[in-house]
């Protein structure tokens, strides 16, 4: 630089005494959570103290980074926190291969120093598409040359890194949990499952399965309306279910909004003895883009209550296993359904929704001893209905669809 010439001659300058000075270099790191939205810092570049004695009036400094995950700008911000900012003469070039070359100096020769401040600030960004994984992302001082009346020596040059993390506390925690279910003594019921914490954290996609305890209940159908499932913004929908499985996958377009039902699930008990089961989770993921850091589940309890058995009598479980020929006939018109069970005596008609919530009945007229019209307090809405026919020793279901 024009400044080493200004100091004299190479001659002049051999004849000067030098003392030699180790000198650490380094520089700072910036963390982020990958939800913050522009991963843009400013990096210290630091060196041991420079003392007054040293009479330092120039830096020659070559910078380099991992440019597969960082980019930094063709700048050198010598602010007033700064030593560099009591040099008058600035060069900075960006390099073709990444990097930086940053010349400092004084063209009046009076001398830099300082200690608790950086030489400068590099001012750059994160570029990788979603989050700078292990290992993060680093920016290196390679080279410096200090010039000065002390010959200063490089001993140490300490790396900066840059890192992007997923927060793994309960802000950042998203649940899907099955909310228990109770038979009684009724044959089927409807659990729901449920997100927490998805909302607001850039999920769009949900992938889940669950596992039945086919021992004592299986699987018969998902029900959407009146769930998140149930959204428009949902592209891709893909459910599969079997009696001892269920697995989902959701898809929307932009992300979710709101937590709570995600969806509806029917199950039916197999025996009439009393149980406990567990309804579990064995699958949850969203997508790699989303902030959450942590995902939890939480299993469903399953649990029935014995049916009763008549002393002396066959067992409903026995009766069963000859299923009874059952016809419904729905009138959407009318708000009635004609409820037949060939040589059953029906006592008792119960119909729900697949929300589980029990139809009112406003009237049962009989046609014969196995049929009956029933007529509902209200006009039901389209979708699929459970009925329960209960007679003097046995208890049968079925399922039907309601479409105006």
């Amino acid at each position: 630089m024009v400044v080493m010439s200004l100091l004299g001659s190479p001659e002049a300058t051999a004849q000067q005494s030098r003392v030699s000075k180790p000198l650490t270099v380094w520089v700072d790191s910036a963390s982020f959570n990958v939800c913050d939205g522009s991963k843009v810092f400013l990096l210290g570049v630091w060196t041991s103290p420079i003392s007054v004695q040293d009479s330092l009036v120039s830096m020659d400094i070559y910078l380099a980074w991992d440019i597969s995950k960082l980019d930094f700008e063709s700048l050198a911000v010598t602010s007033s926190g700064t030593i560099g900012s009591q040099f008058d003469s600035k060069s900075v070039d960006k390099l073709p291969e990444g990097g930086l070359h940053v010349q400092l100096g004084n063209l009046s020769l009076r001398p830099v120093y300082g200690s608790g401040k950086p030489l400068f600030y590099i001012k750059g960004s994160v570029i990788a598409p979603d989050t700078v994984k292990s290992p993060d992302g680093w920016v290196d001082v390679t080279s410096i040359d200090p010039y000065g009346k002390t010959n200063f020596e490089p001993i140490d040059y300490q790396p900066g890194y840059v890192r992007v993390h997923r927060d793994t506390t309960p802000d950042y925690t998203g649940m899907l949990s099955v909310m228990g279910g109770s038979f009684d003594t009724m044959r089927v019921d409807t659990v729901t499952l449920t997100t927490t914490n998805l909302k607001g954290h850039r999920v769009n996609e949900v992938t889940f399965a669950l596992k039945a305890d086919t021992s004592n209940y299986y699987f018969v159908d998902t029900i959407q309306r009146g769930t998140i499932a149930d959204s428009s913004g949902w592209t891709t929908k893909n459910l599969v279910v079997t009696p001892d499985s269920i697995g989902g996958r959701f898809v929307a377009q932009s992300s979710l909004t709101v937590d709570g039902p995600l969806l509806n699930i029917v199950i039916r008990r197999k025996n009439e003895k009393g149980f406990t089961s567990e309804l579990r989770v064995s699958r949850f993921a969203v997508n790699a883009q989303s902030c959450l850091g942590k995902l939890t589940f939480q299993n469903g309890q399953i649990m029935a209550d014995p049916i009763p058995v008549d002393s002396g009598t066959v067992g409903v479980e026995e009766e069963r296993r000859g299923e009874r020929a059952v016809s419904i006939w729905p009138d959407d018109q009318r708000g009635s359904i004609t409820v037949r069970a060939g040589g059953m005596e029906i006592e008792e008609v119960i119909i729900y929704d697949a929300m589980g919530q029990m139809l009112p009945i406003r009237q049962m007229d009989r046609i014969d001893a196995s049929s009956l019209r029933v007529r509902l307090a209200g006009q039901p809405s389209n979708g699929t209905y459970f009925v329960i026919l209960r007679g003097r020793n046995e208890i049968v279901y079925k399922q039907f669809t309601f479409i105006k």
